[in-house]
């Protein structure tokens, strides 16, 4: 198994494992010795951190052969797998810690701006939270699936953009499917659109999908697999508009919410025309 770290001048070094502990050793050297600039590259197979504290420093990038055929595992209690510090880009892996329920982390960031941050085909797996990130700045995701036994993907922060498209939000636990923002900071202003997505939620009553801020979510063409104690969508700030191509029960929904037009299920084009309209 060979990992290799392009530097941002065009040079390269390549780092050797023949087992999953030993790709997992060569992944934390190329991560060690990444700048700012640099891409680390994985071939397929298992990469086994074995414990140790992985991390992307501030404009370093992350690629795989793809999701399913790169892996990197660890089992690492009150520890994130993988921590992202600004401007990081994932993109083609898989990462889970652990495999049974408790304090296993799977993505989380550790300053305050998150720049830039892009996830474009991975797989999260967290047995608790499967990833957080917090702060301003933007992040995109399309192509992605995230797991977590207590919540699955959450944001949280000020001045804070998402954009989600063609991803699977699965929650097995109390928490949420996703979740943006905190009740206890509704006035913070967070603006996310989310398209052709699925808010898989089951294992105790909480909420599908959460938004708290002062901003706007809005919704396209989305699906809701929710188990029947739970609420599809749950409101508290700014306003929430859904598409008629979004299947929620509107039943199970908590807040006030508005209806709109329906842009159908088209592909990345007609998401990024969303963006363009500024809905």
């Amino acid at each position: 198994g060979v990992v290799t770290l392009r530097r941002a001048n065009g040079t390269f070094t390549n780092f050797f494992g023949a087992t999953d502990t030993a790709r997992g050793a060569a992944l934390l050297a190329a991560l060690n010795a990444a700048g700012s600039g640099d891409v680390v590259h994985l071939g397929p197979g298992v990469f086994d951190l074995a414990g140790g504290n992985a991390a992307l420093g501030t404009n370093v990038s992350l690629i795989g052969q793809g999701r399913g055929q790169t892996i990197i595992v660890n089992v690492t209690k009150s520890y994130p797998l993988l921590i992202l510090t600004r401007d990081n880009t994932i993109s083609s892996v898989t990462l889970s810690n652990s495999t049974a329920n408790g304090n296993y982390l799977g993505v989380r960031n550790v300053t305050g701006d998150c720049g830039r941050m892009v996830f474009d085909d991975v797989a999260i797996y967290g047995y608790s939270d499967g990833m957080t990130l917090f702060g301003t700045g933007t992040v995109e995701m399309r192509h992605s699936y995230v797991y977590g036994s207590s919540n699955s993907l959450s944001f949280e922060g000020h001045k804070l953009t998402i954009a989600l498209y063609d991803s699977v939000f699965e929650c097995v636990g109390p928490g949420r499917s996703l979740g943006i923002g905190a009740e206890s900071q509704p006035t913070a202003y967070i603006r996310a659109i989310i398209k052709d997505c699925v808010f898989k939620k089951s294992g105790g009553a909480s909420s599908a999908f959460f938004y708290a801020g002062y901003g706007q979510a809005s919704l396209f063409n989305c699906t809701w697999e929710v188990d029947d104690g739970s609420f599809h969508v749950m409101r508290r700030g700014g306003p929430v508009t859904l598409d008629a191509a979004c299947n929620f029960d509107a039943e199970k929904v908590s807040g006030v919410v508005v209806r709109a037009k329906s842009y159908g299920h088209s592909p990345s084009e007609g998401f990024l025309q969303l963006m363009r309209d500024g809905v």
